[in-house]
């Protein structure tokens, strides 16, 4: 058995940030597809009242705003903008 070198193509732990950026960002872009399609459907079915439709709307913008702000203090450490 002989092991082959790739390189620069090899995984180091200096991009596990990259990778675990990777993972937050799509997380978050699932939330909002699955919570966009929730909220459409309520709205568009008119079966909930509008003040319980801005409550949704209120607490998924809190909750991405949180998400969101795990991503900030790496790109202010860093001098950098995502």
């Amino acid at each position: 058995m002989t092991l082959e070198w790739y390189g620069d193509a090899v995984t180091h732990t200096v991009h596990a940030e990259f990778y675990a950026r990777s993972v937050l960002k799509n997380s978050i872009r699932r939330i909002v597809c699955d919570h966009a399609r929730e909220l459409f459907a309520a709205a568009w079915n008119g079966h909930e009242p509008l003040d319980t439709l801005q409550e949704r709307v209120w607490s998924l913008w809190q909750a991405l705003c949180s998400r969101l702000s795990a991503l900030r203090p790496i790109d202010r450490e860093r001098g950098g903008q995502q």
